[in-house]
């Protein structure tokens, strides 16, 4: 089962979480008259070519493939790439550890694993679920599918005082400890369901007891359709 994250902090610092952007874009102008630029293509520059949800005009300046979805043909849509923060240029972005798969079935659950490698002087260090917003047509987001998270269990066991599970917390931490906790997120059926792939971002942090965040990590909920095409969930018009 892949994990979600293992940082190291030192001293109370916290690596940054890097996240590869997209190339930098062109600038469009309309000419003085209302009309776009031609786009050399020979497809309208406000039109989506393939469908993926986002504007000729946008893949152009992207380089992205105008005329298919996937241009690094990794399995997600440029629109999702782009819409999320990932590069669509580069198949190893977003990572398999960092994509969790919930079937769109009533019932279906996936639990993800976060593990986090923390030098502790007595403090407390609590985790928390936030969502991000979503490209979805019914405005759901990662926590209309989220059941709860909790705390496990700490390695060594002995540098922890107090596991409390339900409150995400670890209670007077020392030394160097690897903290384990786990998110729980269930499709529970309803007008939840569409023929399609969705992509719900979220992030998983951890505080220390003086509210200061120290690690954060981000990572992606795919809700599948029990018939899987390959398909992405496109957005209404107008296009990205």
């Amino acid at each position: 089962m892949a994990v979600l994250l293992v940082v190291l902090v030192v001293l109370g610092v916290a690596p940054a979480l890097l996240l590869t952007g997209c190339p930098e874009t062109t600038t469009w102008t309309d000419g003085g008259d209302g009309s776009v630029a031609d786009t050399g293509l020979g497809v309208d520059p406000l039109g989506d070519e393939d469908s993926d949800g986002l504007c000729n005009m946008n893949e152009i300046n992207r380089a992205t493939d105008v005329f298919g979805p996937d241009t690094d043909d990794d399995g997600f849509s440029d629109f999702v790439e782009v819409a999320f923060g990932y590069n669509p240029l580069i198949a190893a972005i977003p990572q398999d550890d960092e994509v969790f798969e919930l079937l769109a079935e009533p019932g279906a659950t996936v639990r993800v694993p976060v593990a986090l490698v923390i030098r502790g002087a007595g403090e407390d260090y609590t985790g928390a679920f936030e969502a991000f917003p979503a490209q979805d047509a019914n405005g759901l987001t990662a926590d209309d599918f989220w059941q709860g998270s909790i705390a496990l269990f700490a390695d060594p066991t002995d540098n922890v005082a107090v596991v409390e599970a339900e409150a995400q917390v670890f209670r007077g931490v020392v030394g160097t400890t690897e903290l384990n906790f786990e998110t729980t997120f269930t499709f529970e059926g309803g007008d939840r369901f569409e023929p399609c792939l969705r992509g719900y971002p979220f992030r998983y942090l951890v505080k220390r007891s003086d509210g200061r965040v120290l690690a954060a990590a981000r990572a992606l909920l795919v809700v599948v359709p029990p018939t899987n095409t390959g398909e992405w969930c496109a957005p209404a018009l107008p296009c990205l």
